[in-house]
This record gives structure tokens, C-alpha cells and sequence, in this order.
């Protein structure tokens, strides 16, 4: 029972990010209809920037703020300087995420150079229960990851902003034509992502060594979690972010550890196969013309 609570953990903390990565995905497809591949390197941006502020001693807790707000305006930025003129032609916009995944992995590289980095975590103890260890920093991720889910589903969920986001998201045409401003709306979503994918990368920054090629393999789980739950929605990117986490926790404790990157991808495979829009039915993306 000691060991399956603490894979249940481990599993949980993993899963926590695995859905913070997969969320600023899914938002961003639910409202532009955009498969933003630089959503990865957006993520190291944020390790490396939190990396930075901390070493300054700004403190973490700033530093994860500030990395978060700086990555939520560099996706503003994509998104106003250059995705904005590819939504008719999705296929393009594709293009321009892959394209800038070499610009700012060349951009972290001339600022950071390529060695390796570490941060080491500000909380650095742990807690005993019985057999049990949990690693302060890992409950602080854990805490921090739901704390952020749960908001943003209050934000789609509670607010004005929110429902006209579900909305757009559901119908543009028909949103706006009740008046919602969907541009500016596409806009906020592309902060939003972008801020959470800086989020995820200055919580993962401390949880081992930092490479400006980071992203790619993050990302690839952020899409493995997104196409399992339904491109374009948000709870099944929640859901199903942990649960791929728990089940690879799970599997590498008790069937083959050596497997456990894979798990999530075989899983994703499994679904698209029988249920091509997900376990949650996304949506087929915005259409913009």
C-alpha cells in the first residue's frame, strides 16, 4: 500500500504538469484552430527565465510570476506579429510554429548558452508519513499546478470573459454576431496559454537539469494529452493530464520502467484509433476567414 500511494504521488505531480502543458494547447486550438508546436519552446523560455530570476535572487516565487507574465506577452506577440495572418490557412500558421521553435531555441542558446542548468529548489526538505516521502518542492508543484487548473476553469466557467471564450470557442460566427470580440478574445487565450506553458516550465525548472531542448519532448506529451482528451477541451486536457501521469507512474513502477515515456503515446494511439476526437470530443477548431 506504501508503494502504491507514493507512485499515486509521484504520478499526481507529473500528471499536474503533463495538464498545465496540454491546457495552454488545447486553449489556444479551441479559439484560433492554431497546432502551436512553439508552445514547447514558450515553456523553456519560462524554465530559463525563472533559471535567471532566481539566480538574481529575485526569489522563486517572484521569478515564477514574472516568467509566466513574460511568456503570456511573448505569445501576444505570435500571436499579434504573426499567427493573426495565418488563421484562414491553418496549415500555415502550423508551419510558423515549427519555424519558431528553431527562432527562440536560438534565442535561449545565445542568451543561456548550451550547458546545462539547475536550479536548485527553494523548498528542500521533506515530509515523512509512515514509509512514506514527499519532497516539499514536488507537494509545492503539486499545489501550485491545481491551484492553476482550478482557476482557470473558474475564469471559463464564472465569468463574463470566460463564457464568451466558451462561446467563441463553440460557434465564432454566432459570437460574433451577438457582439463578442473574438480577435480581442484570441489575443487573451494566446496569453493564457503562453502564460501557463511559462508556468509549467519555471515549476519544471527545478525539478531536474535545464537544455534549450527541453521543449520538444514536452511538448510532444502536451499533444499526446490534448489529442487523448479532444483538441479543444479544456477538461479533457485537466483529466486526462492526470490520469496519463498516474498511469505512467503506475506502469513504470509495477510493469517496466524503461517503457514509461512511451506509455502515454501508446495510450494516445489506442484512443485516436477508436475515437478520433478524443475521449471528450473536442471541437474541430475555430474558423477563421
Amino acid at each position: 500500500m506504501t508503494e502504491f500511494i507514493q507512485l499515486l504521488f509521484n504520478g499526481s505531480v507529473n500528471g499536474a504538469l503533463f495538464a498545465l502543458i496540454a491546457l495552454g494547447i488545447t486553449l489556444i486550438y479551441g479559439l484560433s484552430g492554431l497546432v502551436n508546436f512553439a508552445h514547447g519552446q514558450t515553456l523553456v523560455l519560462g524554465a530559463y527565465v525563472t533559471f535567471s530570476l532566481s539566480e538574481a535572487g529575485v526569489g522563486y516565487a517572484p521569478a515564477l510570476i514574472g516568467a509566466s507574465l513574460l511568456c503570456g506577452a511573448v505569445g501576444v506577440a505570435m500571436e499579434q506579429g504573426l499567427f493573426k495572418w495565418t488563421y484562414a490557412r491553418p496549415i500555415v500558421g502550423f508551419i510558423v510554429s515549427l519555424g519558431l521553435i528553431a527562432v527562440i531555441e536560438l534565442v535561449v542558446v545565445e542568451v543561456w548558452g548550451t550547458d546545462t542548468k539547475v536550479l536548485l529548489p527553494p523548498l528542500r526538505d521533506t515530509i515523512k508519513v509512515g514509509g512514506l516521502v514527499f519532497p516539499s518542492q514536488r507537494v509545492l508543484i503539486l499545489g501550485i499546478s491545481l491551484i492553476s487548473i482550478a482557476a482557470l476553469f473558474v475564469f471559463l466557467q464564472a465569468t463574463k470573459t470566460g463564457r464568451a471564450i466558451r462561446a467563441a470557442a463553440e460557434d465564432r460566427e454566432t459570437a460574433q454576431l451577438l457582439g463578442i470580440e473574438v480577435s480581442k478574445l484570441t489575443t487573451l487565450i494566446f496569453f493564457l496559454g503562453s502564460a501557463l506553458a511559462g508556468l509549467a516550465g519555471g515549476l519544471i525548472a527545478t525539478l531536474g537539469t535545464l537544455t534549450p531542448f527541453l521543449g520538444l519532448e514536452l511538448v510532444f506529451i502536451g499533444f499526446a494529452v490534448t489529442l487523448i482528451g479532444g483538441l479543444g477541451s479544456v477538461a479533457g486536457a485537466a483529466v486526462i493530464g492526470m490520469m496519463l501521469g498516474i498511469l505512467q507512474s503506475f506502469m513504470g513502477g509495477y510493469v517496466e520502467a524503461g517503457w514509461s515515456d512511451s506509455y502515454p503515446f501508446l495510450v494516445m494511439i489506442l484512443i485516436i484509433m477508436i475515437r478520433p476526437r478524443g475521449l471528450f470530443r473536442g471541437t474541430e477548431g475555430a474558423s477563421i476567414h
